[in-house]
């Protein structure tokens, strides 16, 4: 997404994960980005309206207003990324949990940049041992198994 000098763009982000607790990764990144300047900066809130009435306004998406927290460090020219503990307790309505981002640009130079939010919940499926498993996994996709003595008690 392009990001004019100073400028900033916002996104939001829905999950039917979101009714459990989780952890929700942020990673920006500034494709043209040199030495010495600051990737952008990412700014988020959790909406505490309907969907359709969510949205930050200008003070929001520059991070100058109180009701938005910033998320991130830098970890290599013109990248930024951190991560958000989700809880269900937290939003508005738990069947519509919508977190809102933005995305600043702190250089006065037109810049590039993308803006990747993943969500993972730990939530580790049972395996027995003596059973056999088959399973698909989808490009980027985690599954988490656990074995404990709980199923298995010969272990």
């Amino acid at each position: 997404m392009p990001l004019g000098g100073k400028g900033n763009v916002q996104g939001r982000f829905i999950e039917t994960s979101l009714k459990k607790e989780a952890y929700i990764f942020v990673y920006a990144e500034g494709h043209d980005y040199s030495d010495g300047v600051e990737p952008p900066e990412i700014f988020w809130k959790v909406c505490d309206k309907t969907y359709n009435d969510c949205f930050l306004d200008d003070f929001e998406r520059d991070g100058k207003a109180s009701t938005v927290k910033s998320i991130g460090v830098k970890m290599v020219d013109g990248v930024r990324t951190g991560y958000i503990y989700h809880q269900p307790s937290v939003c508005f309505n738990p069947d519509d949990c919508t977190y809102l981002f933005a995305v600043k640009n702190s250089d006065s130079e037109y810049r590039l940049c993308s803006i990747r939010v993943s969500i993972e919940t730990y939530n580790p499926q049972d395996v027995n041992i003596q059973l056999p498993y088959k399973n698909v996994v989808q490009y980027g996709q985690f599954i988490n198994y656990e074995i404990n003595p709980i199923s298995n008690k010969n272990i």
